[in-house]
Formats: structure tokens, sequence, C-alpha cells
């Protein structure tokens, strides 16, 4: 099964989108209010299939576009990175958080988002959330590999749920139209996953338009924020840190394992390993403990 990304918009949609951008941009106007006054996401107008936050990576496209002198190098390009290069984005290291256990992960997630409450709109919203969270839990897929991937790219059967995408960051093979990534059903919390897609496509099956039907339809933003509300002080990135680190500190799981998993190499995965004094300490512990059975302890 192979699914190709489409462009949103047709050639004359973007020449029209950025016509109409352009000005706004340069009269200091933010992109959200300019999202807002083009009707970007607002169903029935022209723009209906870009969402509103994507406003950003056309004022980017359009400014970096060398083909078109008419509008190329005339938006105004994003704000300097607030970190340098070559340092970490993230406030709270991956490190310092530490390896989360699954069963920390069930208590945090039942606690702070149970799959049933006293109201229906509420519920549903639970279990979306939820279903995204584990599916970051058990995968090292990056947020947005997950939020965009339409409800055909999950492929459900009896063992598994099988999600069909191109992994971001990466030198493509042209020849790969798929980097498939299994998750076993039989996983902790994978069953009420694997429901709440299974309904989801059930209650859109008549839909016509498909590439439109995103089950988790977050933006980057509202996924950060819906993590941190249930995870305090985490964010949808440490997952990503949190699966490799979790296979890589099995005993039976090499390197080779990993990258066959991860469709990821092995320095990518070193880059994504924590280290952490926990870790630093059991490596002590099983020295002193071989060391003691030798006799060899001062």
């Amino acid at each position: 099964m192979v699914f190709h990304k489409q462009a949103l918009l047709t050639k004359a949609e973007e020449h029209q989108l950025k016509t109409e951008m352009l000005p706004l941009w340069l009269s200091g106007m933010k992109g959200k209010n300019i999202a807002e006054k083009l009707q970007l996401g607002v169903e029935g107008t022209k723009y209906a299939k870009v969402r509103q936050d994507y406003v950003y990576f056309y004022r980017q496209k359009f400014n970096d576009d060398e083909t078109d002198k008419e509008f190329f190098g005339k938006f105004v390009i994003r704000n300097n990175s607030p970190f340098a290069k070559g340092t970490s984005r993230y406030k709270v290291q991956p490190d310092v958080l530490g390896i989360m256990t699954i069963e920390e992960f069930i208590l945090t997630l039942n606690k702070n988002c149970p799959s049933t409450t006293n109201r229906p709109s509420t519920t549903y919203k639970n279990r979306k959330l939820r279903a995204f969270l584990t599916i970051l839990f058990h995968t090292p897929l990056r947020c947005s590999e997950v939020i965009e991937r339409i409800i055909d790219n999950f492929e459900i059967n009896e063992n598994e749920i099988i999600i069909h995408l191109l992994r971001k960051k990466k030198k493509k093979d042209r020849k790969v139209k798929d980097e498939p990534i299994t998750i076993r059903r039989n996983f902790p919390l994978m069953k009420e996953t694997a429901e709440f897609l299974i309904n989801y496509k059930e209650k859109n099956k008549k839909k016509k338009d498909r590439a439109l039907l995103l089950p988790f339809d977050y933006s980057s933003w509202s996924a950060w924020h819906n993590t941190k509300k249930v995870f305090d002080g985490f964010f949808p990135h440490f997952f990503r840190f949190n699966y490799i680190t979790r296979q890589a500190s099995k005993p039976n799981t090499g390197i080779t394992k990993i990258k066959s998993k991860t469709h990821l190499t092995a320095d990518v995965i070193n880059r994504y390993i924590m280290t952490n004094a926990k870790t630093e300490k059991e490596v002590d512990d099983t020295d002193e403990e071989e060391y003691r059975k030798k006799g060899l302890l001062i």
C-alpha cells in the first residue's frame, strides 16, 4: 500500500495566495491575523484545505522560490532561532527528564487524561489525546509524522496497527515510497488506540475527500500544549528520545535491530540515546557486582 503526498493548492491557487499574502506581511500584520483575514481553513472558501498555521510555511516557501522573481526574497522572513546553532532547543533536556517507563506513562495518563468523563465531548477529546500520546510512546515517530497522517495511512489488522509514511529529515531514496512503522495491538493501551481509529474510520467512511481526514488534527503548538497538560514538563519529541533509549537499554536489542525498527542511521540513533546519572549509576552497580563476585573489591 503506497501513499503519495499531494499539494494542497494548484499552481494558480498558490500564485493567488502569494499575491494576497505579500502586502499583508509587509504591512506588519501577524501571521495569525493574516490567516484569519484570508480565511485559511474556513469551510467553503478557496483556501479551505490550508490550515491556519500553514501561513508560516507558505511565507517561507514563497520567499525562497527563486523561480518567481516577482516575489522571491520579498516576504518578511521569520525571526532568528531563539537558540544558537549547535545548541539544544529544549529548555528541559531529555537527559534530565530520564527514561519514562510504561508503568509511569499509564499511571500519569490515567490520572490526567481519563478515558471516560461525565461529558461526551471531553471524553472524545481525551480518547483522541490518549491515542495520540500512546502512539508517540510506542514508536520513534516525530510528532509531525503522526499529526499529518490521514486516516487511510493507518492500516489496522488483527494483530497490528501499521502507520504508512515517509520519514522526515532524511535523505530520501526516490525509490522508497513508504516507510511503515508497526505497533502490536496487544501492547499496553493499544486496544483503545485501535478502537479510536476504527471508530474514526467508521464515522467518516462516507466522506469523499479522505485526504482531509486527520484523526489527530493538532497543530504543532496544540500537540505541545496537550502533551504538557498531561505530562507536566514534557514535550512530544521527548517520546522519540524515550523510545530509542528504551530499546537501546534492552540487553537483546542491538543497534542493527534498532536501525531496522526505526529506519534511522546509527549516528542519529546515538544522538537520541539519553544518558543520566541513574544510568551511569547502574553501569557502576553492574561493575561492582562483577568485581564483588571475583573478590577484587578493596
